[in-house]
């Protein structure tokens, strides 16, 4: 929606991970607006940390998560994509 992305080498702290989240400009809807509920900050914090982690990994050729939905109690991951073979992009399997 916004076509704004903040990017840092894996793997992410968590605290790096907050910073990320502040630095987009749907950081405001996140925050609550409007009237609307706050959005689970910790809990998409920790979803950046572990994808993050997954991007280290040498079994992992891709992961992708697309959309996420912040809701007050936590993320929902719409669609995700995860395909396991070598990085390079030879093979693999996709779940």
């Amino acid at each position: 929606i916004y076509q704004d992305v903040t990017i840092r080498p894996a793997p992410v702290s968590i605290a790096t991970a907050h910073k990320m989240i502040a630095e987009v400009k749907g950081f405001a809807a996140l925050r609550g607006y409007r009237g609307k509920p706050k959005g689970d900050l910790d809990a998409l914090a920790r979803l950046i940390t572990n994808l993050s982690r997954l991007a280290g990994s040498d079994r992992i050729a891709e992961a992708e998560i697309n959309p996420v939905l912040v809701r007050s109690d936590g993320v929902l991951m719409l669609d995700a994509l995860v395909r396991i073979g070598p990085k390079n992009g030879a093979g693999g399997d996709t779940i």
